[in-house]
């Protein structure tokens, strides 16, 4: 099992036989120009950096509560996700309003209460395809949506997103009908979402994870390698903004290994800053709501 938690390269979830799992993701994009979009300018034109602020730390609740749907109903919901935004209640109603009437945020379902993002939730259609799950749906009035309870734990509201979500894989079958080790699937998985998450137009074969997994598999078995340090070497070039556009299969990553990993290191030695991929996408496009746009 590769360990993924903050510290390490990625959190990786593995769900139990028979237990149901949440329709949340644990990463998503921030698109560089998002503060251009016309949600972002609007409610940073009405309420300052306080706005652009509180549009992104609502999409790390929207991420983090089961099918993406914050229930908003009572004073003490509110006063927990004023907090959550570092906002007066009062403030959190004014920006939710104005959310609501740029289509940010489902005005309708803002009324009865619930705070719904359907373009923040279609941006996040290449992680539920990865999972093979269908994508959580608007709620209707009359179904039982979340609750406080419902949400995953932060490791701070101030800090980033951090990790990927892989689900529990059996492994995959080679050529020859031999079931690859689980390792070299995650790996494989691994790379296929955050190259997927960089380019949600990927064009990926469906027989992707098996070539990339007997790939991953000849690093782990016969080049000796770390199955620590091939993820985090994936999640590094990723997450860089020249290597992300080299580094798009297994067998680059294998053929690179060595430069990457020294490249990987003199970066982070040096502490250059990067932004890691924020779901498995850790980016939800912080401009989700400038889709129509």
């Amino acid at each position: 099992m590769i360990d993924h938690r903050p510290d390490k390269p990625y959190t990786r979830t593995v769900g139990k036989m028979g237990r149901s799992i949440k329709h949340t993701v644990e990463y998503f994009s921030h698109d560089a120009n998002a503060s251009q979009g016309k949600t972002l300018t609007i409610l940073e034109n009405n309420y300052g950096i306080v706005g652009y602020a509180a549009w992104f730390k609502l999409l790390e609740v929207l991420a983090t509560v089961d099918n993406h749907v914050f229930t908003c109903r009572n004073s003490e919901d509110k006063e927990y996700l004023a907090a959550r935004l570092k906002l007066k209640v009062k403030e959190l109603d004014s920006i939710l309003d104005k959310m609501a009437e740029l289509g940010a945020i489902d005005k309708e379902l803002w009324e009865k209460g619930f705070i719904w993002s359907q373009n923040f939730v279609l941006r996040l259609k290449a992680v539920y395809d990865n999972r093979r799950q269908p994508l959580p749906t608007r709620p209707s009035f009359n179904v039982s949506t979340p609750n406080l309870q419902s949400e995953i734990p932060l490791s701070g509201v101030e800090k980033p997103l951090l990790g990927i979500e892989i689900l529990q894989s059996k492994g995959s079958k080679g050529s020859k009908g031999n079931t690859l080790p689980e390792k070299a699937t995650e790996l494989a998985t691994l790379l296929k979402e955050l190259i997927l998450i960089n380019n949600p137009r990927a064009l990926l074969k469906d027989n992707v994870l098996t070539t990339w997994g007997k790939t991953f598999d000849l690093m782990l078995s016969k080049d000796n390698r770390d199955p620590e340090d091939i993820a985090a070497v994936i999640r590094w070039s990723q997450a860089d903004d020249f290597e992300k556009a080299n580094v798009l299969s297994a067998e680059k990553v294998r053929s690179r290994f060595d430069a990457l990993y020294l490249k990987m290191n003199s970066k982070n030695n040096g502490h250059s800053k990067q932004q890691t991929p924020v779901s498995m996408y850790t980016y939800v496009n912080e401009e989700a709501g400038d889709a129509n746009n």
